[in-house]
């Protein structure tokens, strides 16, 4: 019972953070994430989600060593025959990944809080009939053996 209790906080805690997290908080999360991974990692999201580059802002750095360059956009689908896409002050048809990234990420965040809400619930529920009916004598049983 304890440890049933136990873990409907860490999981309401953990409901309501996701719950809790808004849009300039996914941001800067997004943004940090950007900058510590490495060139192969922002390719392959790049090639994944058919996007080029962090952020409009920051769309057309591809010098290495940047604050939020990515690699080149020559293997995503909305760059194909076009070089200059995204590595110049050239107009890039490509949707920045942020834009792609923030819808994705709200809904997890949003789904995930409300099914961690509902199962710490659900524990609870577990925990309050626990201490109701713990002691509760069976009727089937004789007087006798209790």
């Amino acid at each position: 019972m304890v440890i049933l209790f136990l873990l409907f906080l860490v999981q309401f805690a953990v409901a309501c953070a996701c719950l809790a997290v808004n849009k300039e908080q996914q941001n800067r999360l997004f943004k940090e994430a950007w900058h510590r991974a490495d060139d192969d990692l922002k390719g392959s999201a790049q090639r994944g989600m058919d996007c080029c580059g962090m952020d409009q802002e920051h769309q057309n750095s591809t010098t290495p060593g940047e604050e939020y360059s990515h690699p080149t956009c020559r293997d995503v689908a909305c760059c194909k025959g076009n070089t200059d896409c995204c590595t110049s002050t050239a107009e890039c048809g490509c949707t920045p990944c942020w834009d792609k990234v923030d819808i994705r990420m709200d809904s997890g965040l949003k789904i995930s809080g409300g099914v961690g809400l509902f199962f710490s619930f659900t524990e609870f529920l577990g925990v309050w009939l626990t201490v109701r009916f713990r002691n509760t004598r069976d009727p089937s049983l004789r007087g006798d053996f209790l």
